[in-house]
């Protein structure tokens, strides 16, 4: 009888160490981090272009923290997550980032209107839950439509007026929480290059990048 006892204990001990190693490889699996840093902390400019009397100028800016990493956020709770905890865009209750956002700024300051195309090519090796989304402003992913890293296009044709046509866009990038494992995608980085190209050929880029 006693040793039936201390068999179903040795076996119940078991199956309790068995289910603290599954949970916690589960939660080894939600958190890990996602270094992103700009390449500097504030403003990137990006080349003012004149080409055949026009001229195109612009400046991305990083609304979030560099120093912090990131971590995976299920894109259903984007508005959460861009809204953060404690006054802090993008940062969670734990205290990690859970997304970054950028500001884009276009200007026209030529005589005659521009058409303009826009692209933001983002290069993430080996990260394929990776997205980003243009977003109403930095509070707000009302109406955001998740991308993945292939679908570049920020518009395909905008139109500037003379001398003083500006255009702001607003875009997040986050790294998709699956609750699948996704360890193979820990500790990658990613790069990105806003372009905005005229009809006659100008162009200007803005370029952010990630790491430690």
């Amino acid at each position: 009888m006693n040793e039936n006892n201390n068999g179903r204990g040795l076996f119940y001990g078991v199956i309790g160490v068995a289910t603290l190693i599954v949970a916690i490889i589960g939660a080894t699996f939600a958190y890990f981090s996602v270094n992103a840093s700009i390449t500097n902390n504030s403003d990137i400019a990006g080349s003012t272009v004149d080409v055949s009397e026009t001229t195109i100028t612009g400046t991305l800016t990083r609304v979030t923290p560099s120093t912090v990493s990131m971590v995976p956020l299920k894109t259903t709770e984007l508005q959460k997550g861009i809204t953060g905890e404690g006054g802090q865009q993008c940062i969670d209750a734990n205290g990690a980032k859970v997304c970054d956002i950028y500001t884009l700024t276009i200007n026209n300051t030529s005589k005659a209107p521009v058409s303009l195309a826009g692209k933001l090519t983002i290069t993430a090796t080996d990260m394929t839950d990776l997205r980003w989304a243009l977003i109403e402003s930095t509070t707000s992913a009302t109406g955001a439509t998740a991308k993945e890293v292939s679908d570049t296009v920020i518009v395909a044709n905008e139109l500037l007026a003379a001398n003083t046509g500006t255009k702001t866009y607003h875009f997040v990038i986050w790294f998709n929480e699956t609750e699948l494992e996704q360890n193979t995608q820990a500790g990658k980085s990613y790069a990105g290059t806003v372009s905005f190209t005229a009809a006659n050929g100008g162009k200007i880029t803005a370029q952010f990048s990630s790491g430690s």
